[in-house]
């Protein structure tokens, strides 16, 4: 049974109690999204994967933190870490997916602060939007 906006926001209010204070990446990303997508009743584990291996142009391989396949790839960074270096780190990703597996947003999170992109337009976005018209920024 789906969450009501009631269930979600009381999680939502604790999650981010919780996650505080939190800086760095190497300690906190994984439990971080699979505390997030929680926040929603959903199990990351059954939409997302981490550390997803890639193909970048050329020889160079990569590792993408979190891809929800045709959803959402994310680049998380330990708090203090430039987000413009985050956000290109993920750009060079694109080349090595399938379009199947990437369908629109990007998210770049540093801890307390994040940069969300669409996949479409590679612009900055100020929220989540649908594929057919992007609000970009």
């Amino acid at each position: 049974m789906p969450l009501s906006w009631n269930e979600i926001r009381a999680r939502a209010t604790t999650f981010a109690a919780d996650w505080q204070g939190t800086e760095s990446e190497d300690a906190e990303a994984k439990p971080f999204w699979d505390a997030f997508f929680e926040v929603f009743g959903v199990s990351r584990r059954k939409v997302a994967s981490f550390e997803k291996r890639v193909h970048k142009l050329g020889t160079a391989q990569g590792k993408i933190d979190l891809l929800w396949k045709g959803t959402l790839l994310i680049e998380h960074k330990s708090l203090g870490r430039d987000l413009t270096k985050a956000y290109k780190q993920a750009i060079d990703y694109f080349p090595g997916l399938k379009p199947e597996d990437w369908s629109g947003m990007l998210e770049n999170r540093a801890c307390r602060r994040a940069r969300c992109a669409c996949g479409h337009t590679r612009a900055s976005v100020a929220r989540v939007c649908p594929q057919a018209s992007c609000d970009t920024q």
